[in-house]
């Protein structure tokens, strides 16, 4: 009989439409939720889609019913966040803004990065669980922290269609990426991450692949591209990006100075060649123009450009028309250039326009082999070395170095 049970203020969708509902015995039912509460069941109750994320973990509520009623022994939801004293929801969540602790979810509380940047506030984190997110984010000037699972495992897919990552609002060097594969990006300008208008994030434990930009005479930066930027980047590995024009690797641009620790650069390509005269293009590995990235542990290995620059170029342009950009300064410290083609640096700059540090750093080929074809300045400093750095194992990727290593 109904004395032996209560329903009230339940939620019920799918199954059966007609005869989901049975009672065999007592008030007999079997027919819909309709007539279900014609027999006195539920008077409270509702059948209507739950409305839970469309790819979350099958529990949480994309948006509140309230439609429970409040119960002094139940005050907090099955992941111990607090119901609504007045208006509870049905069921085993209470729903919250996804952002409500300054933690989101993806894909458990929202399905995409980018709307979990979209409802996110200065300050938030986005903690992105493993699997491969086909999209193109842009941080919106929000300075937010988002950290994938596992690098390995956690892949930002660009899918062709503009840059995987973009900072195009100043945002702060308060704001991180971290965690992550970005690949398969193609833009102009930085078909894997875009640096631009002030951009200062955090890049670090990223693997940056297989994303491509630019043609001749335009683009540059097919990993990485700053423009006015200066990243911190570190624990990143930036490999097999190409560039139909500068910096296949890295290129960074108008007073751009990112500081770039225990980061590889390899098997990057870019094009060579000159602009109305001008020594341009280059940098399979790394492109600076005029700006002075500092490079403290880097391996620089396997990168090529057609023509010259195929670790690191230097580029300068003056002409009638074009403003005259000088003081490329860049720096390296503790740094490895090695079997870059068809040289490791190439300084394209005049003496009176800056230099290249270098100290305390592998160079195969060493002083000698620098290209200065308009007598720029190298600040050789103490240290330096040519000899096999030994990498483990160069045909596996595995750039890391042996034992016995001088470097």
């Amino acid at each position: 009989s109904t004395s032996n049970y209560d329903f009230d203020y339940n939620l019920y969708y799918g199954g059966s439409t007609s005869s989901g509902f049975y009672v065999g015995y007592g008030t007999t039912v079997n027919g819909n939720f309709s007539a279900w509460q014609t027999a006195g069941h539920d008077a409270n109750g509702v059948y209507q889609d739950p409305a839970f994320y469309s790819s979350g973990d099958g529990f949480h509520l994309a948006a509140g019913n309230e439609l429970a009623t409040p119960l002094a022994l139940v005050t907090t939801d099955f992941d111990n966040e607090t119901r609504d004293a007045t208006t509870p929801d049905i069921g085993a969540d209470e729903y919250n803004l996804a952002n409500y602790d300054g933690v989101v979810n993806v894909p458990g509380e929202l399905p995409t990065i980018q709307g979990a940047i979209d409802i996110a506030v200065n300050g938030d984190s986005i903690l992105v669980a493993a699997g491969t997110y086909t999209e193109n984010i842009d941080y919106s000037g929000k300075n937010l922290i988002i950290i994938g699972e596992n690098r390995e495992t956690t892949i930002i897919d660009g899918n062709q269609s503009g840059s995987v990552v973009g900072f195009w609002n100043g945002e702060d060097s308060t704001t991180v990426l971290s965690g992550f594969t970005i690949q398969n990006g193609s833009a102009t300008y930085g078909g894997g991450i875009h640096c631009a208008n002030n951009s200062n994030p955090n890049l670090n434990n990223l693997i940056v692949r297989d994303n491509v930009c630019g043609s001749i005479n335009s683009g540059g930066g097919a990993g990485v591209y700053c423009d006015d930027s200066s990243p911190t980047i570190e624990g990143v590995i930036i490999r097999d990006n190409a560039s139909q024009d500068v910096g296949g690797g890295l290129y960074c641009s108008n007073n751009s100075n990112p500081i770039l620790t225990d980061v590889l650069i390899e098997g990057n390509s870019a094009v060579g060649g000159s602009l109305e005269g001008f020594v341009w293009r280059g940098g399979g590995g790394l492109n600076c123009y005029n700006s002075s990235p500092v490079l403290t542990n880097v391996t620089i290995t396997e990168n090529t450009s057609s023509d010259f620059g195929g670790g690191i170029s230097i580029i300068h342009l003056v002409n009638e028309e074009w403003t005259t950009y000088t003081e490329s300064n860049p720096v390296l410290v503790n740094t490895i250039l090695w079997n870059n083609s068809p040289d490791e640096i190439y300084n394209a700059c005049p003496p009176d326009s800056g230099s290249i540090s270098v100290s305390y750093s592998d160079v195969q080929g060493g002083l000698d082999s620098i290209g200065l074809p308009n007598e720029g300045t190298i600040v050789w400093g103490s240290g330096n070395i040519d000899v096999d750095p030994m990498f483990a194992d160069t045909a596996s990727g595995d750039y890391r170095l042996l034992a016995l290593s001088p470097a």
